[in-house]
């Protein structure tokens, strides 16, 4: 129960920074009805997470730390602010309210979300209040801001709002081990280079290739006195070469007779 404190007193702040808007822009009706009644919606949050158990908020104190922080960088301006509600304009309270709203859900709520998702596994209460919460603020913001930025800053923290609640993506076996493989592919040493080894030479100082002396086997010297050897031929160099036959043998031709 350590937690919920906080976050009672921070949903209060909230509730009063919505009132005293609500008071600000009195003489628009849509307006001022909605700032009441996200100041209500902020009280229903507070109800709703006053009846969780208190086996529940001992799940959080592994996050505790990063709920308390997230707690203490969403705080609304306080009474004695001097960026007081009663100076702003239209715009500058679309743009605070997204700055408080904006950190308050995603850092605080979103976590919270996700915890009672896993312990239930079915739908929530106190998701459905913020969502409608958010909607809410979407609908005020769009139609009467005329800032495409403030409007596209309501939908998406929409949207992020339900991504962060549904919590991490799970993943897929084959595409986990497939990227351990090219993880490991990545993190493997290069392969050096192979190394030239030059016959006869070595590196010096300067790693430049340096000629060494290689030791060859001395000639052999003939005996004084003695012809030198004849080199023998080939059997097919010694035999005679055969004379090629005619293609047209010998024809003995007679003479004729004169008549």
């Amino acid at each position: 129960m350590k937690l919920w404190s906080p976050i009672a007193k921070l949903q209060r702040r909230g509730a009063g920074l919505y009132l005293r808007l609500a008071e600000r822009f009195a003489g628009n009706a849509v307006i001022r009805d909605t700032w009441t009644a996200m100041a209500s919606d902020l009280d229903q949050q507070t109800s709703s997470l006053k009846s969780l158990r208190p086996a529940f908020w001992k799940l959080l104190e592994k996050q505790e730390k990063e709920l308390l922080q997230g707690i203490s960088e969403s705080a609304p301006p306080a009474a004695n602010d001097p960026l007081d509600p009663a100076d702003w304009t239209l715009q500058a309270s679309f743009a605070r309210t997204l700055d408080f709203e904006e950190r308050f859900t995603l850092k605080v709520y979103a976590p919270i979300v996700y915890r009672m998702r896993e312990q239930s596994g079915g739908p929530l209460d106190f998701y459905v209040i913020v969502h409608a919460h958010l909607t809410r603020l979407a609908r005020l913001i769009q139609p009467f801001s005329g800032d495409p930025v403030l409007t596209q800053r309501c939908l998406n923290l929409v949207h992020q709002f339900e991504k962060e609640a549904q919590g991490p993506e799970p993943e897929i076996p084959f595409l986990r081990k497939k990227e351990k493989k090219a993880t490991a592919r990545r993190q493997r040493p290069a392969a050096r280079p192979a190394r030239r080894v030059i016959l006869g030479r070595t590196t010096g100082k300067k790693g430049l290739p340096k000629r060494r002396a290689i030791a060859r086997p001395a000639p052999k010297r003939r005996a004084q006195g003695r012809p030198a050897p004849k080199r023998r031929l080939a059997a097919a160099t010694r035999r005679p070469h055969k004379r090629a036959k005619p293609l047209v043998k010998n024809v003995k031709l007679g003479r004729r007779a004169r008549r």
